[in-house]
Formats: structure tokens, sequence, C-alpha cells
């Protein structure tokens, strides 16, 4: 596996964070139909707490979190809707069929373009074609339960060439950029490249906004809590899955092109 929820020590050996920018992030639109919860900081940009993969030494049922102010906070392992998933990756475990786009900011940092994902919401698709490819993605209509996931058909509008999913809202009322959704209600997403910052000192990287919500670090079990249990835990299994989408929407889009190319030669 290739993806990673970042350590606190990983966090703080980027050049990216220390001398750059801060740790703040925002939700990306699908991240808050999946049950992501906003705020607006303290300086009214909206932002999520994503995960950090270190658990509490004293109560192994918390894990660590950076809140949307950029600071360092403990909650519960069982929360799905306060915590996102910001992904991270080392360059050297990069799958180079996933990098789509690049550019060098300086000597201390890049920016990448690193697979495709669920992101802006847009309107409805009156003209779709079924790709035949399906991705697993959560569904969060309990709190106390482990997320479910289920297989969306990925759609592409012939016209534009723009590829999309229909996705359900479970909760009782969510505001995703200006529209407000209910519980039952169908929203559609534009799938679209992942970026990510690449810090050149550490060779990690670390996606610009928190892409997916819905998912628990782990829901309590009878085996309780461990402090080192990241390959036991639910959010494991997310960021397997999230890979696994990223690998199959890059091959389906990226595909046309290389046809194309073959049809020119």
């Amino acid at each position: 596996m290739s993806l990673i929820v970042l350590e606190k020590r990983e966090l703080e050996d980027m050049k990216l964070f220390s001398h750059y920018i801060g740790k703040i992030a925002c939700p990306t639109q699908f991240s808050l139909a999946t049950g992501l919860i906003s705020f607006a900081n303290k300086d009214h940009m909206i932002c999520s707490s994503y995960f950090v993969n270190d658990t509490n030494e004293i109560s192994y049922s918390q894990i660590i979190r950076v809140t949307e102010d950029g600071i360092y906070r403990y909650s519960s392992k069982a929360d799905k809707y306060l915590i996102g998933v910001r992904p991270a990756i080392s360059t050297p475990d990069l799958d180079t069929k996933l990098i789509l786009d690049g550019q060098i900011v300086n000597r201390d940092l890049s920016i990448m373009e690193y697979g495709y994902y669920p992101k802006s919401l847009i309107k409805k698709q009156i003209i779709k074609e079924d790709t035949g490819v399906k991705i697993k993605l959560p569904i969060s209509d309990k709190a106390l339960s482990k997320s479910e996931f289920r297989e969306f058909p990925v759609y592409v509008n012939p016209n534009s060439n723009i590829y999309f999913i229909e996705y359900p809202i479970y909760s009782l009322c969510t505001r995703i950029g200006d529209e407000i959704f209910n519980c039952g209600d169908v929203a559609t997403f534009e799938i679209e490249p992942v970026r990510f910052w690449v810090d050149n000192t550490t060779g990690l990287c670390i996606s610009q906004d928190v892409i997916q919500g819905g998912v628990s670090y782990k829901m309590y079990s009878d085996s309780g809590y461990e402090y080192d249990d990241y390959y036991e835990s639910d959010l494991y299994e997310a960021v397997e899955i999230m890979e696994e989408n990223m690998i199959k929407l890059t091959r389906l889009i990226k595909q046309p092109d290389k046809e194309k190319k073959k049809e020119k030669k």
C-alpha cells in the first residue's frame, strides 16, 4: 500500500509546514457529502479536521487530529464526522501511472496532481453514459457503527467529457457550496485530479485538501483499543480503498488519451 496517513513527527519534519504554510486544510465538497463537518476558523476560512496517525498514550481510545485552526487535539477514535482523511505518500512509493502533472515551486516545494477522486459539486448531468467502472465509497448513515462501503457507477457526459458519480446524502441537512441537501437527496460530483504538496526535503507528499470523511479511526470492538492499532483500523482499510479508487479512475480517464494517440499514429 502506498497511500498513508502521516504521523505527527512526519508532519513536524516537513518544511512545507514549518517554513511556508500552516497545517490547516479545506474540505472538498465531496468530503462534506460523506458527512465531514466543516468550520469557519479564526481567519474565516472554511476548514476541517484531519487524522494524524498517533494514538494517545494515556487513553488509547483517542487519536490526534489537526483542527480547523491548525493545532493538535485528541478526539475519540470512534468519531466519524469530525475528522477527515488527508492522504499522503512518500515519493519512492509514487506510482508513475498516477502522476498527472507537476510543477516545481522552489528547492523546498513542488506541486503534483496525482490520481483522480470525486471532488466538486456539479449540476445533475442529463446526458450520461455508464463507463462500466465502479468505485467504493463510504455510506455514513449511522454515527456509532463502522462505515459501510458501497459500489457506485462512474458516468461520463460524452458531450463535455466530464466524469462523475451520483452520491446520496445521508445527513439530515447538509450545506455544500450554495446548496442545501436533505437526507435522501442525490448530489453529483465531478471526478478530478487530486493535488498534492510535495516536500522536497523529506520526500513526503500530502494532499492539499481533506478529500473524504465519514470514516472513523476505529470503532470499538471486543478487543478494545491498542496503542499501535493503525494497521487493524477502519482508517487503514478506508485509505486502502481510496487508493484502489484512484487507480481505477486514473486508468479509466487516461486511457482514452492513449487510444487517441494510437489512432493518430
